[in-house]
This record gives structure tokens, C-alpha cells and sequence, in this order.
């Protein structure tokens, strides 16, 4: 079912088309609003699909912690989470999220889970290369897509895969009530 979602959603190029085209040669106004009412309910659907997973954006935040006195040393983190490379050709890759990293010139680096979605198993490892390439210390939770859930379980070979990269991984315990 997620496969047919992701190609069919190609078919919004040619919808777009017949929009104008329909919209141009009709001349009933209640056609033409039928239309750009279409137009204005797809058009948050192709943002979601097609820009939305490209865009990187980065956003700093300043941290006041109480426990320290005086002036304390600024220390720079960098956070990412869900990058669930694999299914959407057109996400970012760990290549250009690496290189922003490393141009933020942070002191360390914290991926919080759900790296992979879908991906083929034998890109694991090239996927997550890039990591090497880290200037700071790198530490890694998986999340719930790398997993299985929902989704394959890329279990050991991811987590085999990252610890060649030289990435700390910190190994979570789920919480009972």
C-alpha cells in the first residue's frame, strides 16, 4: 500500500496539467472554482510529499542551565531525528545533513532514531557512511521505524553498520507503566 501512495502521488503532476488546461478553456465559473478548489485541497499534499522532505532547516536554541554558577563554557549541540532515508528518494541524504553539521561546527551530536524507512537492506551501510565523517562525538538511539515498527526490523545490521562509522550507541530500555 505504501509503495502504490508513493507512485501514485506522481500523478498530481499530470492533475496539475489538466487544472489549467480545464481551467483555461472552461468558461463556467462554478467549473472554474470546482477547480481551483482542487487545486488549493492538492496543493498542501504535494507540499508534504515532494518539498517538505528536502528542506533542512536549523534551528538554535539557547539553553540557560541553573545547576551551573557563574558563566559557564558555551557548548554547541546538534539534534536530528527522523531522516527516514530509504522509501523517499527525494529526502534529504546523511551526506547533506553531515556537511550542515559540520559547518555549524558543533562539540557533539545526537541522532535521536528513526534514520532508515524502507531502505533496501544491502544501502544500510552506505547510507549511514557518512557518519564517519563527523568532526564531533556522535552518539545514536535507534528509533521505532529502524526497529520494525512499523516497517522491517534493520536490527543488528544497522546497528553493526553505525558502529563502523565510530558513532557512540547508546543501547534504550523500554518504559513499563
Amino acid at each position: 500500500m505504501k509503495m502504490a501512495i508513493f507512485w501514485l502521488s506522481y500523478l498530481w503532476f499530470p492533475f496539475l496539467l489538466l487544472v489549467f488546461w480545464v481551467f483555461w478553456r472552461s468558461k463556467q465559473i462554478y467549473l472554474r472554482g470546482a477547480i481551483t478548489l482542487l487545486l488549493l485541497v492538492s496543493l498542501p499534499l504535494a507540499w508534504a510529499r515532494f518539498v517538505e522532505p528536502r528542506l533542512l532547516l536549523v534551528k538554535e536554541t539557547r539553553v540557560a542551565l541553573p545547576a551551573f554558577s557563574g558563566e559557564p563554557d558555551q557548548v554547541r549541540l546538534a539534534l536530528f531525528a527522523d531522516t527516514h532515508i530509504g522509501l523517499f528518494g527525494n529526502a534529504h541524504s546523511m551526506d547533506r545533513l553531515v556537511g550542515e553539521i559540520e559547518r555549524l561546527s558543533v562539540d557533539a551530536v545526537f541522532l535521536a532514531g528513526d534514520l532508515l524507512y524502507e531502505i533496501a537492506p544491502d544501502k544500510i551501510e552506505q547510507t549511514v557512511a557518512p557518519l564517519s565523517d563527523l568532526s564531533a562525538p556522535t552518539f545514536v538511539v535507534r528509533g521505532n521505524h529502524d526497529i520494525g515498527a512499523p516497517g522491517p526490523d534493520y536490527g543488528m545490521q544497522l546497528w553493526d553498520a553505525l558502529a563502523e562509522t565510530g558513532v557512540t550507541l547508546l543501547r534504550t530500555v523500554p518504559l513499563r507503566r
